[in-house]
C-alpha cells in the first residue's frame, strides 16, 4: 500500500508538470483557435535563458561595484536595512530566492517573446487558413531548437533546485519539495487562468477575439492586442512549466521538452482543449496512469496503455472530460 501511495504521488507531482504545458497550449488553443507546435521549444528556450541569467554576471563595468565584483543570482542574498534575507535556512534559502528571482525576470522575458512572435510571425497568417498558423508554428519549433542546439550545444547543462530538503511525510506518502511546489504553482495558475478568462473583463475580450473576430471589433476590442496578450501569456505560462521541469531532471538539452509536449498535448486533448480545469487534471490523469503502468506492468507498457486510454475515451467523449461541445448555427 505504501508503494501504492508513492506512485500516486510520484504521477501526481510529475502529471502537474504536464498539466503546465497543457495549460499553455489550452490558453493559445482559446485565444486564437490555434493549435501551438511551438509551445514545448518555447519553455525549452526560455529554460536555457533562465539559466543563463543565473549564471555569475560580472557586474565590474558598473561604477561604484569594484573591479572583481560578480553576481551569482543563485546564491545572492539581498539585505534589507543591514539585515540578509532569504526563504529557508540560510544555505538552502540563498539558493531559493535566487531561483524566485531568476523565475520572475525569465517569465517576463517569455512574455516578451510571446508577444513578439505573435506579431512578427503569427499575424501575418491570422485571417487566413488555419493550417497556415500551425506551420508557422512547426517553422518556429525548429527555429527554436536549432537555435538552442547552436547556441548552448547538445551537452545537458546542470539546473539547480530551489528545494533540496528531505521529503515531505505525509504519512502514507512521501513527496519531494520541489514535487509539492510543482503541485501548488501548477494549482495556482489553473485558478488564475480560469478566473482570467470566466470573470474578468480581459479575458473574455481575448476569448471574443478568437471566436468571433469581426463581431468583436464592432464591439470595440482591439482583437489584434487580445491575441498578442494570449500568446504573451501562454509563452509565461510554458516558461514556468519548463523552469519547474528542469530540476527534476539531470540536466536541460535542446531536447528537454520534445517528450514532455507529446504528454502536454496529451492532457490537454483528454482534459479538453477548451479547459483550463481539464488541462491540469488531463496532466495529472496522463502523470498519474503513466507511474502506476512503469510500477505494475513495465516501463515498456507505459506509453501504450497511457495513449491506448486516452484514445479509448475520446471515442467514448471526443470534447475530453471538461470540453464543451462547440455549437455552430447555420
Amino acid at each position: 500500500m505504501e508503494t501504492f501511495f508513492a506512485q500516486l504521488a510520484n504521477g501526481a507531482s510529475t502529471g502537474a508538470l504536464y498539466g503546465l504545458l497543457a495549460l499553455a497550449l489550452v490558453f493559445i488553443f482559446r485565444a486564437t483557435d490555434v493549435v501551438n507546435f511551438a509551445q514545448g521549444e518555447m519553455a525549452m528556450f526560455s529554460t536555457y535563458l533562465g539559466w543563463s541569467i543565473s549564471r555569475p554576471l560580472s557586474l565590474s563595468w558598473i561604477p561604484f561595484l569594484g573591479v572583481d565584483r560578480h553576481l551569482n543570482l543563485l546564491t545572492w542574498r539581498p539585505e534589507v536595512f543591514g539585515l540578509p534575507l532569504y526563504l529557508g535556512s540560510e544555505n538552502d534559502g540563498l539558493t531559493r530566492l535566487g531561483y524566485l528571482v531568476v523565475l520572475v525576470v525569465t517569465v517576463a522575458i517569455a512574455f516578451v517573446m510571446g508577444a513578439l512572435i505573435e506579431r512578427l510571425l503569427i499575424r501575418p497568417s491570422e485571417g487566413k487558413n488555419l493550417l497556415n498558423a500551425v506551420i508557422v508554428t512547426l517553422g518556429i519549433f525548429a527555429f527554436l531548437n536549432s537555435l538552442a542546439n547552436f547556441r548552448y550545444g547538445p551537452v545537458p547543462q546542470t539546473y539547480p533546485a530551489p528545494f533540496r530538503g528531505d521529503a515531505v511525510d505525509f504519512g502514507l506518502f512521501k513527496m519531494s519539495q520541489h514535487s509539492l511546489f510543482a503541485l501548488v504553482v501548477a494549482a495556482v495558475l489553473m485558478i488564475a487562468v480560469y478566473v482570467f478568462f470566466q470573470r474578468t473583463k480581459l479575458g473574455l475580450g481575448v476569448r471574443a477575439a478568437a471566436l468571433n473576430p469581426s463581431a468583436s471589433q464592432l464591439m470595440g476590442i482591439n482583437t489584434g492586442r487580445m491575441l498578442t496578450l494570449g500568446w504573451a501569456l501562454a509563452a509565461a505560462i510554458g516558461c514556468v512549466a519548463g523552469m519547474l521541469i528542469a530540476p527534476a531532471l539531470s540536466g536541460i538539452s535542446p531536447n528537454l521538452m520534445f517528450g514532455i509536449l507529446l504528454y502536454g498535448f496529451a492532457a490537454a486533448v483528454l482534459g479538453g482543449l477548451d479547459s483550463a480545469l481539464g488541462a491540469v487534471v488531463g496532466g495529472i490523469a496522463v502523470g498519474v496512469g503513466q507511474s502506476m503502468v512503469v510500477q505494475y506492468v513495465g516501463s515498456q507498457w507505459s506509453d501504450i496503455i497511457a495513449f491506448g486510454l486516452i484514445i479509448a475515451i475520446l471515442m467514448v467523449r471526443p470534447t475530453g472530460l471538461f470540453g464543451a461541445p462547440a455549437v455552430k448555427k447555420v
